[in-house]
């Protein structure tokens, strides 16, 4: 292997490594907005849902290794948790450079292990996106008709707050999906300079 391509699979492997630190902000987005349609059908079928919750609550009680629920390993003598913003900023920027780097190498080894696969083309990955948004929206709704509990304001605001909630994964998945593809063309483009074989001097 020469030196130029060396450094071009360096080069490239630091962009693909940015291309996850790109998309990670999407995954969040989803996490969130699907965590935030757990806790509205658990909030709407609270009856079926708290047994499931105390069984998990009590199982975890069973085990010293865990922390405690009821926060007693979190204070010191006399005092309550004091988080920084500081604090919650840098453990944030850790955290996302981590899982960066741990989905990165992941990646890696699915090559390694499954060979290359034709990348997904960016008109697919749209209307995936939009089918995903479309049916989270979707689950909403289907929630919100079906619940008993009552829901204090218009029925407008509810189905546009469950609008905001399914559009916002969405479009950071818009920003992380363009990002992706753009840095996918600059690696191929830095493969395709270090393998080139240089002019004679």
């Amino acid at each position: 292997m020469t030196l130029r391509l060396l450094l071009a699979n360096i080069a490239a492997g630091l962009i693909g490594y940015l291309r996850w630190t790109q998309m990670v902000p999407m995954l969040v987005a989803w996490t969130f907005a699907w965590g935030a349609l757990a806790a509205f059908l658990f909030a709407n079928f609270q009856a079926e849902g708290l047994p499931a919750v105390t069984g998990v609550l009590e199982l975890w009680e069973r085990h010293a290794w865990l922390p405690r629920l009821d926060g007693r390993d979190l204070r010191g003598p006399g005092e309550g948790v004091q988080v920084e913003t500081e604090d919650v900023r840098a453990f944030a920027l850790k955290a996302w450079g981590l899982v960066s780097l741990v989905l990165y190498l992941a990646e890696l080894v699915l090559y390694h292990v499954r060979g290359p696969r034709k990348p997904r083309s960016w008109a697919r990955s749209m209307r995936i996106v939009a089918l995903l948004g479309a049916a989270t929206f979707g689950a909403y709704i289907v929630a919100w008709l079906v619940s008993d509990v009552p829901f204090h304001g218009s029925a407008l605001r509810w189905v546009f707050t469950f609008a905001f909630l399914s559009l916002l994964p969405v479009l950071f998945s818009v920003y992380s999906l363009a990002a992706k593809h753009v840095l996918d063309r600059l690696a191929e483009r830095v493969v395709q300079m270090g393998t080139v074989p240089s002019r004679p001097g």
